[in-house]
């Protein structure tokens, strides 16, 4: 786990390793433990390359896991960062074809593969990445990430000056180093946040020039700039037949959390008291007894100090679990307060350098930074799960019962009503975007906070946007959540784990997006993983004689750091309003922003347009 920088020069560029190396500093937090660079030298055909790495140690913690690795057979040249739970196996594999390795790292392990399998090799891993590979033969940048896009790699082009370059790094501050300054807003992407809370959709971003790598791709760029495309995964398409046989889930999710607790650090695991983290901190209890290089040291539970956000309190329940169900299993709780403060806000905002769709991204930071003060560097998370299974029953029984009465089936939807599924509220909202367009437009414009707080000159330049928006609204259950998967919610969810948890350097792994379990999953029809009542029902019934009943069939009720959510209108604003750039009302009506925060309660939604300032005012501000 660690932080990468590629500069792929173009024309002669004679500061290169000046301009490397500060680039590599700004990621000095993804990697604590280590870090060294190198310039592949080029010559009249092939150009320099810097391949600069900070490391985070999990692996093979000695001086011989330091990258960039040199393959000594091929002189191929690897930055990683990520983790290939599979390598062991890997490793047994490829020495049967006359492999030799000097170190115990993955590493060395992708190399290998690279030698042996070429561009099939990324089909056999099973873990997250992020990788820039110096193929000597060709010369290529070899770039790829894994199939969910877990590990970013963000790429842009420089033109400044003269000189000619491809940038490939881990953050987008290293690409903003080179370049002087981060580029421009992307109009694009700040238009669809504000209208729907959603980011990291695509391989655009919310910087003009600076795009995500796709995962599930190979990318390949040339000693001449070109760059060229290959998948080399495809997700299976659902089908009726494939119902998710229990016992065969069980063993998959177990297999995920055996392969993620291998690791030469002690491993913790992040409990709320809820199913999918009970079923982690279970399995991990239960693996690290039997397992080598498994060592799962205790729990995480995040809770509040104040009794006022006693409701959205997890300890207890988490607690209860522990004692009942893992009594030899440490439990740690840390404690936070449910009011953000403004500086903490736009520490978030820094660190996350992307506008984020709720404040509960906190907890998130707030917890990883207690983790690692206790000394451990492994975190196991439940994440994907609500994505994969259709846990979030507010979002996805709506949707659920939308579809019903667009298809005529209005007693079973009136059902869902009536047994408390579904509330009337969210159907109607799901509703709304039946109407016609131009209709569910206006009604965003008046009633929407996001929509309201938008400059309006950003509102009438991106009608196409909302017509996008407006399309995507229109898909049913079973796109939505293949989408919410591989294109919506999971992305920009898994963004904002990796800058939380690599602030502090920790390596978060989360074995519901284990590709067999997500391919599983979306292979199965949203009756099979979801069920019509709970959410998630593959899951419970995958689990059941495993886990209690009262917490396998316990409704969901609330999300990590769901307290922050409910504390906008009670954060007072000081520093944001002297700290925004001076052009900030391109993209915000600031006087409607402030008269929004002034009353005493808001729709969620008008969190949207803080973030967006915090974001302006942290990325462009004084």
């Amino acid at each position: 786990m660690c932080g990468l920088i590629a500069l792929r020069a173009h024309s002669a560029i004679p500061d290169l390793p000046r301009i490397g190396a500060a680039a590599l500093d700004t990621l000095a937090h993804r990697g604590p433990d280590d870090a060294d660079w190198l310039i592949a030298n080029g010559d009249s055909s092939r150009p320099p390359t810097f391949l600069g790495h900070r490391r985070l140690s999990i692996l093979d913690l000695s001086p011989a896991g330091r990258q960039p690795m040199t393959c000594p057979v091929t002189g191929n040249i690897l930055i990683f960062n990520g983790e290939i739970y599979n390598f062991i196996e890997l490793r047994r594999e490829l020495e049967t074809e006359g492999c030799a390795f000097r170190t115990d790292t993955d590493t060395e392990v992708v190399l290998h593969a690279w030698r042996v399998w070429g561009e099939t090799a990324f089909e056999r891993f099973n873990g997250m990445w992020a990788l820039v590979l110096l193929e000597r033969a060709s010369g290529d940048l070899i770039c790829c990430r894994d199939r969910l896009g877990v590990k970013p790699l963000y790429y842009a082009r420089d033109h400044g000056g003269g000189r000619q370059m491809t940038i490939l790094a881990s953050e987008i501050r290293a690409i903003a180093s080179v370049l002087g300054a981060y580029p421009p807003p992307e109009p694009k992407s700040v238009f669809t946040f504000l209208m729907s809370g959603v980011s990291d959709h695509g391989c655009r971003t919310f910087y003009q020039g600076v795009s995500s790598v796709p995962p599930g791709c190979i990318m390949r760029l040339e000693c001449n700039g070109d760059i060229h495309w290959q998948p080399y995964h495809q997700w299976p398409v659902s089908c009726q037949d494939n119902q998710l046989e229990p016992a065969r889930l069980r063993e998959l999710v177990a297999d995920a959390v055996r392969l993620r607790l291998r690791s030469d650090t002690p491993s913790v695991t992040l409990l709320s008291g809820g199913l999918d983290s009970s079923i982690i901190t279970a399995m991990a209890a239960r693996a690290s007894r039997t397992e080598p290089l498994s060592r799962h040291a205790g729990a995480y539970t995040y809770g509040y100090r104040n009794s006022s956000a006693a409701e959205h309190d997890e300890t207890a329940r988490a607690a209860a679990f522990i004692a009942g169900y893992l009594p030899d299993t440490r439990h740690f709780i840390h404690l936070a307060d449910a009011q953000p403060s403004e500086i903490e806000l736009l520490e978030l905002a820094y660190i996350q350098e992307e506008p984020i769709a709720t404040p509960s991204v906190l907890a998130g930071y707030r917890i990883f930074r207690g983790i690692r003060d206790a000394g451990f560097k492994v975190v196991l998370s439940g994440e994907g799960a609500d994505e994969v299974f259709g846990g979030y029953t507010a979002r996805y029984m709506s949707h659920l019962a939308r579809d019903k009465i667009l298809s005529g089936e209005l007693l079973p939807a009136l059902q869902m009503l009536r047994d408390g599924s579904v509330k009337s509220r969210q159907l109607a909202n799901q509703l709304v975007w039946s109407l016609p367009a131009n209709v569910v437009r206006g009604l965003m414009r008046r009633t929407r906070p996001g929509a309201q707080v938008m400059s309006a000159t950003l509102w009438e330049t991106m009608a196409a946007e909302f017509s996008a928006l407006y399309q995507d609204r229109q898909v049913d259950l079973e796109q939505r959540l293949r989408r919410d998967v591989t294109t919506t919610n999971l992305p920009m969810i898994l963004r904002w784990t990796d800058r939380n948890s690599m602030r502090s350097g920790i390596e978060v792994r989360s074995p519901y997006l284990d590709w067999r379990v997500v391919s599983a999953a979306l292979a199965a029809p949203v009756s099979a993983r979801m069920g019509d009542d709970h959410g998630k029902a593959a899951l419970r019934r995958a689990f059941a004689g495993e886990l209690p009943d009262e917490l396998l069939w316990r409704r969901k009720t609330h999300g990590f750091g769901h307290a922050e959510q409910f504390q906008v209108n009670n954060i007072r604003f000081d520093a944001l309003w002297e700290k925004l750039p001076a052009w900030a009302g391109e993209w915000l009506s600031l006087p409607m922003l402030r008269r929004e925060l002034a009353r005493p309660t808001s729709h969620a939604t008008l969190w949207w347009g803080v973030s967006l300032a915090l974001w302006l005012a942290t990325t462009y501000g004084e």
